[in-house]
């Protein structure tokens, strides 16, 4: 069995991810800003839980957590940010929210999990088809979508620097799924997958 950091954990697809790697035998450890929630989330599981606000990081704490619990061989960094606003009502700290939560916490995640991933290990941001060039776009969403496309070719370019070793980096961009961040966005939309489906 493996061990694995999943960040957006309190919530979602991050929820869900820590429940089905749980119950299939593996070592979660669990990233999130609820604090009640992460430990409602270990009382169901047993996951090893760190209350982390990837708006304003510590690198250093998540690090010695990290190296606290052991060799990981997986993250999978699925905390996102989204608010749906019009281009001319976003505001600077909007854009600099999606950037920071969307783009430059992956930066950091990934630089703090690397000094402790296993030989094979497996590094996944969940990105959106929204940032991905040619698909459908929607009003509301140009720093969301913009941020999330920068996910994809930097992950590529993670790939090509470490290509002499084993370890494997990938951005899933993920279509609409049914979660609360989606509902708070858009209240009126149901989307046709759930977290658990």
């Amino acid at each position: 069995m493996g061990r694995y950091l999943i960040t957006g954990a309190s919530r979602g697809i991050g929820r869900a991810l820590v429940i089905q790697l749980t119950n299939e035998g593996h070592d979660v450890l669990a990233l999130a800003r609820s604090e009640s929630s992460l430990k409602t989330l270990k009382e169901e599981t047993g996951c090893s839980i760190l209350t982390f606000d990837l708006a304003q990081p510590n690198w250093k704490d998540l690090e010695d957590w990290i190296e606290s619990e052991g060799t990981l061989d997986g993250l999978i960094h699925n905390a996102g940010f989204l608010r749906s606003k019009s281009f001319t009502e976003l505001t600077d700290r909007d854009i600099l929210d999606h950037y920071q939560i969307n783009v430059l916490s992956a930066f950091g995640l990934i630089r703090s999990v690397l000094k402790n991933l296993s030989k094979q290990g497996h590094v996944v941001s969940i990105s959106s088809i929204g940032g991905m060039t040619g698909s459908s776009k929607f009003p509301g969403l140009a720093a969301y979508s913009s941020s999330k496309a920068a996910l994809s070719p930097s992950t590529e370019c993670l790939q090509a620097e470490y290509s002499s070793t084993d370890w494997s980096f990938n951005s899933l961009a993920l279509g609409a799924v049914q979660t609360e961040m989606l509902a708070e966005a858009f209240p009126d939309y149901a989307a046709p997958v759930t977290p658990d489906a």
